[in-house]
């Protein structure tokens, strides 16, 4: 990760996901259910806040700049290669699809770079056009975590 990357957004949504937004402009929908660092406790999860050295819980926990970065690129990797596959898409067809070049398609699924919100977007609008249920938005419970 970039050292001049830095969090300058945090919100804690529903379904124990953050949502996270970079100083370059990405943002990142994290699902954090699995992760021991996170309270297992909604309210206190609700209270995450942002620092310089990554996501904090006042009842303790910390994931890092670094760990939050990481875990966006492999979970929007995941599910875009989950979305392609369940589709039966070869990665040309997917690209055609979804409007990007093969050696973006590539760099996305091999966590090379972030993927896009609009290309995430477009899953969504795929399965929709094709009458599927579509994965549903964050519910955003309370205000947004200081950062």
């Amino acid at each position: 990760m970039a050292d001049t990357r830095t969090i300058t957004t945090l919100l804690a949504a529903g379904g124990r996901r953050l949502l996270v937004g970079w100083s370059d402009g990405i943002e990142h929908d994290l699902d954090l259910s699995g992760r021991a660092e996170a309270p297992p406790d909604d309210s206190a999860f609700a209270q995450a806040e942002a620092g310089p050295d990554g996501v904090r819980w006042p009842a303790g926990g910390l994931l890092t700049a670094a760990e939050l970065w990481d875990l966006g690129l492999a979970q929007a990797a995941d599910r875009l290669v989950g979305w392609r596959s369940g589709h039966h898409l070869t990665q040309t067809q997917a690209c055609a699809i979804l409007g990007i070049t093969d050696r973006m398609l590539r760099n996305y699924e091999k966590r090379a770079y972030p993927i896009p919100r609009s290309i995430l977007l477009a899953l969504d609008g795929y399965d929709a056009r094709l009458g599927l249920p579509v994965r549903p938005a964050p519910e955003r419970s309370g205000t947004p975590a200081r950062s």
